[in-house]
Order: C-alpha cells, then sequence, then structure tokens
C-alpha cells in the first residue's frame, strides 16, 4: 500500500480541516499543492468531477474529495487515532447543532470576499456573544480538546481575523481570542498547515477584486 496523499490549496478554509484533521491524528501524508491554472483539467477529469480540493488520495490510491467526507473517512479508517468526531450518537448531533449554530459568524468570511468588509461586518456585535456561550468556559469548542467543531471553526476565524472589517470585533473577543490561541499553540496547528501565513490573504483578495475564480491564484505565491 501506498502513503496518504492530500492535494490541497494553502488558502482554502475547507483545505485547512483536511490538514488539521491529519496533523490531529498525526498520521504521515504526502502533500501536493493544486494550481488553479495547470492542474484543474487533470482533476475534473482523473479524481473529482467537480473539479475541486481538498481531495485525500488514500493508501490504496482511491480519491476522496469534500472535506467532511475526507473527516469521516479518516475517523473510520484509523480508530486508534484521536477522534475527529465524537463516538456517541447525542454528542456528535450535538456538535453538528454547535455548527450551525456558528455559522452566522463563519460566513462573514466569505461575505467579506464577495460583498466586501462592511457588509460583511453589519451586525458582527450580535452574533459575537455565541461563541462564548458554545465555548462554556472550555478550551476548546470540542471541549478539552478539539474536535470536529474547533476544525470547521478555525480555518473561517483564523482568515477573519486578517481581513479588513472583521479584524477588529474578532481579535478584541476575548473569548473567541483565548480560543484562537489555543488553537494556535495545539500540535495539530501551525503557520502553513491548517493556519494561514502572512500575506496570503493579500492575495486572494485582489483575485475577488479582479474577478479571478475562487482558487486562481499562482501556487507558487503561497508555498515559497
Amino acid at each position: 500500500m501506498g502513503k496518504l496523499k492530500l492535494i490541497t490549496n494553502p488558502v482554502s478554509p475547507f483545505n485547512s480541516r483536511a490538514i488539521i484533521a491529519l496533523e490531529f491524528k498525526q498520521l504521515p501524508y504526502d502533500i501536493e499543492y493544486y494550481d488553479h491554472d495547470k492542474d484543474q483539467a487533470r482533476i475534473k477529469s482523473e479524481l473529482n468531477p467537480l473539479g475541486k480540493v481538498p481531495i485525500l488520495v488514500t493508501e490504496e490510491g482511491v480519491a476522496i474529495y469534500e472535506s467532511l467526507a475526507i473527516l469521516e473517512y479518516l475517523d473510520s479508517q484509523y480508530p486508534d487515532t484521536p477522534r475527529i468526531f465524537p463516538s456517541d450518537p447525542l454528542a456528535r448531533a450535538q456538535a453538528q447543532m454547535k455548527i450551525a449554530r456558528l455559522e452566522p459568524l463563519t460566513g462573514r468570511m466569505v461575505t467579506a470576499f464577495t460583498k466586501g468588509p462592511e457588509e460583511a461586518s453589519k451586525g458582527i456585535d450580535q452574533d459575537l456573544p455565541v461563541f462564548a456561550e458554545l465555548l462554556n468556559g472550555k478550551t476548546f469548542l470540542g471541549g478539552d480538546d478539539l474536535n470536529i467543531i474547533d476544525i470547521i471553526a478555525f480555518p473561517s476565524f483564523d482568515r477573519m481575523r486578517k481581513m479588513p472589517g472583521l479584524t477588529e470585533p474578532v481579535t478584541q473577543n476575548d473569548a473567541i481570542e483565548q480560543w484562537y490561541q489555543a488553537m494556535c499553540n495545539h500540535q495539530a496547528i501551525t503557520p502553513g498547515k491548517g493556519r494561514l501565513q502572512d500575506g496570503w490573504i493579500e492575495i486572494v483578495g485582489k483575485n475577488f477584486a479582479s474577478g479571478k475564480p475562487a482558487l486562481a491564484w499562482p501556487v507558487r505565491d503561497l508555498t515559497q
């Protein structure tokens, strides 16, 4: 059998989910960076008919796409590693409900790119208190260690804190900031692996402003 391989673009939050999960489980994997201009036709014809990343190529050479499908596979295939999803059915359902309650906040990341920072920041003060409620005095949204809720939430908040109009409300919220720092100190998250490196948001913003596709930035600019 081969080794796990993740085909990814480092700016996309969906790609960051897969990277955090692999690092959290401490599974060995290779990484291949997706270049939209060069790779989309091959990806679409050979690995994912939707033409999107992330894509996990299993040890048997089978391609799995969609970030949640990748996370589900990793939990089922490697049961002796730390769990992403709660094993208890009720706890699993509660985790999904928490993710849904965070959507009004995490969705502002996309709004900032598509409609601008002013639109993204409207009413954010009304949505922020839910974070402290869901954290409930714990270190992570998942409790004593991160789980699916944190893996879904972190990439969005990591990007929002670097975006005009969202930086101040996100970084000045005590609950979010304490959680964010705990996440950054976790072994599963390092710059370039789950966490954006400086300057990447600016590259993405320029492409959105110029009308380029979401994954059309030159991957060499992101991985140097």
